[in-house]
C-alpha cells in the first residue's frame, strides 16, 4: 500500500509531499497487518468453539469474548478509514496547489547496442582554451571519449578531421554576465551580431538576448544553460522561471555543482535534462564529468536525437547499468 513515488527524486516539493503521504499509508498499513491477526486469531476461537466440547458457562464466556474482538476490530476498521480519508485529502490538496494537477514519471532511458562517453564543453585556441582544436580532440579520444563539441566562446570552430573520435559542432554563447551553450549548430547569434565578446547590460539586457537567442536557433540545435551557479558568470537566480527553450543544464561544471538552481527550474515546469561537463581550456583540465548516452550508432544526427530525447546520464566517474520506472 505504501506510495512508492516518495523514492522518486523530482522537486524537493514533491518529494517532500509524497514523502508524507507514504509515511501515513505505512501506518495504516501496519493498523491493517494488524487486523489480520486480530481476525485470524477470532477464526481460531470460533473453530474451537464450534469443535471443541465445552460446558455452558465456558461457551457463553468464549462469545463474550468474540463479541469484545469484533467489536475491537469494528473500532480499527473505522480509524482505518479515518486515516485513509485525511491522508486522501492531503493528497488531493497536495494536487490542487500544485501547478499540473498530475504527475507523470516518464523513464528517458531506452538500452540501445552502445553506450558512448561524451564531452558537450570544451575550448581551444579560438577563443581562450591553450590547446588547439586537433589537440583537444586527440586528448579526449586518448582519455577514451566517443564523441566531442566544441564550444568557443561566440565562435563555432571548425571539425579538426581527427581520426577515432566523432566531432560535434557547437558554440558558448558569451555575454556579461550569462553564458548559454549551443550544440549541433553551425551559427552563433552573439558572435554575428555584437561580435566575440557581447557586453550587455545586468540584468534586464542579458536576459532579452537570451530570449533573442533561443528565437535564432538553428534547426535541431540544442539549448542549454552554461554552468549557472559558477560566481563570476552566473545565470541570475530569479531568472530561472523566465528562461525557456533549453532543453540541457549544466548541474556539474569542473567543480561547480547548480544542483539548487536545477531545482529551481524543474520547479518552474521545465523539462530539462541535466548534464555534467569539463568546460575544458586545456588538455590538463579534462575528463572531470561526461555524459553516457546510449545509442545504436556513433554519428552525428543519432547523437543528438539521443541527447535530446534524454536517452543519457550525467557522471564524474559513477557508472549506471540500467533505470526502469515501474507503475
Amino acid at each position: 500500500m505504501a506510495n512508492k513515488y516518495a523514492n522518486l527524486v523530482g522537486t524537493n516539493k514533491i518529494k517532500d509531499e509524497y514523502t508524507k503521504i507514504n509515511t501515513g499509508f505505512d501506518g495504516v498499513e501496519t493498523d491493517i497487518n494488524a487486523l489480520n491477526d486480530l481476525v485470524d486469531a477470532l477464526d481460531s476461537r470460533v473453530d474451537t468453539i464450534i469443535t471443541t466440547p465445552i460446558d455452558g458457562e465456558a461457551a457463553a464466556q468464549e462469545i463474550v469474548d468474540a463479541r469484545a474482538g469484533f467489536s475491537t476490530i469494528g473500532g480499527r476498521i473505522t480509524a482505518i478509514e479515518g486515516d485513509i480519508e485525511t491522508h486522501m485529502a492531503d493528497n488531493v490538496h497536495f494536487y490542487k496547489n500544485y501547478r499540473g494537477h498530475m504527475f507523470h514519471v516518464l523513464n528517458s532511458w531506452i538500452p540501445k547496442q552502445h553506450i558512448y562517453k561524451g564531452q558537450l564543453h570544451v575550448h581551444t585556441t579560438n577563443s581562450d582554451g591553450t590547446n588547439t582544436p586537433t589537440e583537444m580532440m586527440e586528448a579526449y579520444r586518448n582519455a577514451g571519449y566517443d564523441f566531442v563539441a566544441i564550444t568557443d566562446h561566440n565562435k563555432v570552430t571548425a571539425d579538426p578531421q581527427v581520426e577515432g573520435i566523432l566531432f560535434i559542432p557547437g558554440t558558448e554563447e558569451t555575454t556579461h554576465p550569462s553564458h548559454f551553450i549551443t550544440i549541433n549548430t553551425t551559427t552563433t547569434y552573439i558572435g554575428t551580431t555584437l561580435g566575440e565578446w557581447g557586453t550587455i547590460p545586468i540584468p534586464e539586457g542579458s536576459l532579452k538576448l537570451y530570449k533573442d537567442i533561443i528565437k535564432a536557433l538553428p534547426k535541431g540545435a540544442i539549448h542549454g544553460l552554461a554552468h549557472p551557479a559558477l560566481s563570476e558568470w552566473p545565470i541570475v537566480p530569479e531568472h530561472i522561471p523566465d528562461l525557456y527553450g533549453y532543453s540541457l543544464f549544466e548541474i556539474l561544471n569542473g567543480s561547480t555543482n547548480s544542483s539548487a538552481l536545477y531545482d529551481r527550474a524543474l520547479s518552474s515546469g521545465r523539462r530539462c535534462w541535466c548534464i555534467a561537463v569539463d568546460d575544458a581550456h586545456s588538455v590538463t583540465a579534462i575528463n572531470k564529468a561526461w555524459i553516457m548516452v546510449n545509442a545504436d550508432a556513433l554519428d552525428q544526427d543519432t547523437i543528438i536525437d539521443e541527447i535530446q530525447s534524454g536517452n543519457f546520464y550525467a557522471t564524474n566517474g559513477a557508472t549506471i547499468s540500467n533505470v526502469t520506472v515501474e507503475n
